[in-house]
């Protein structure tokens, strides 16, 4: 099931046996382009803690009556490794979460970092949702418009999508799949995608909702396919 991160962000959140707090941000794997860890504002029974939460925590279906379930108690939280998530997370971080919680790493093996790195910090690719929102999206070709969104789908959490507002008097929104994004430059707030602009632009119309349907996708997948041509 696809769904929009933006639009997820704000939920209420419970864990097995209280309230929790809600969901805050999302971080996304710049290699794998798929979920690493929500980030989750807990109550005031933990002073307004951030906590990373991994897909894996939580309870299938995602989301239900407006809220969104995780498979932790409020001791599991409590006693897990302490985390800034207003920082950049190292990989020895996600590495300590993980072997915590059990959690499964998202990132494969081929994905690990050098010995000598793995035994510092280690490089991480994870890149925040909130931080995303706002770059520029340019094609081979020319700015194509800002990133305001990205597509998850469940329950594996890939990002297959990035939802582009384009420019100009006819502002409107397209999805263009995260496989073509080729940089991701973080001093310039800008996205490059190995595709011509007028391909993101000529892409088809997105539903009103916010949630976009298979056969939606199917569509984009059609026309990224037939007219998205690269450079």
């Amino acid at each position: 099931m696809l769904h929009s991160l933006n639009h997820l962000l704000g939920s209420s959140v419970k864990c097995l046996n209280d309230e929790f707090g809600s969901l805050y941000n999302a971080y996304i794997s710049e290699k794998t382009w798929r979920v690493g860890y929500f980030v989750i504002q807990t109550g005031s029974w933990l002073h307004d803690r951030r906590v990373l939460v991994a897909p894996a925590a939580l309870r299938t279906p995602f989301w239900s009556d407006g809220l969104v379930y995780v498979d932790l108690t409020r001791q599991q939280i409590l006693d897990s490794p302490p985390i800034d998530a207003a920082k950049p997370v190292s990989r020895q971080q996600e590495e300590l979460m993980n072997a915590y919680f059990g959690w499964p790493a998202y990132w494969s093996p081929t994905d690990l970092p050098p010995p000598e790195l793995a035994r510092d910090e280690g490089p991480s690719t994870l890149r925040s949702l909130r931080e995303l929102q706002g770059y520029t999206l340019a094609g081979s070709d020319g700015e194509v418009g800002t990133v305001v969104d990205l597509i998850g789908d469940e329950p594996c959490w890939d990002v297959p999508y990035l939802v582009i507002e384009t420019g100009g008097l006819l502002s409107s929104k397209r999805f263009c799949p995260s496989r073509f994004v080729t940089e991701i430059n973080w001093a310039e707030r800008l996205v490059r995608v190995d595709l011509l602009a007028a391909s993101v632009e000529e892409s088809p119309d997105p539903p009103s909702s916010e949630l976009p349907d298979a056969l939606f996708a199917a569509d984009v997948e059609k026309h990224y396919g037939s007219r998205g041509s690269r450079t």
